[in-house]
């Protein structure tokens, strides 16, 4: 029985995972994107 909802639950956290990287994917495909404040480029001459 436990063993059976370990299972879910993993298979559950891949799922939700695979949605949030799908949607990370799709905003990218569209143009989206963000800078990242940790190392800012400079700006190109």
């Amino acid at each position: 029985m436990q063993r059976n909802l370990l299972e879910a639950q993993t298979a559950l956290l891949r799922c939700n995972a695979d949605v949030s990287l799908t949607a990370i994917r799709l905003y990218k495909a569209l143009g989206g994107g963000w800078e990242n404040a940790a190392n800012p480029q400079p700006p190109s001459a």
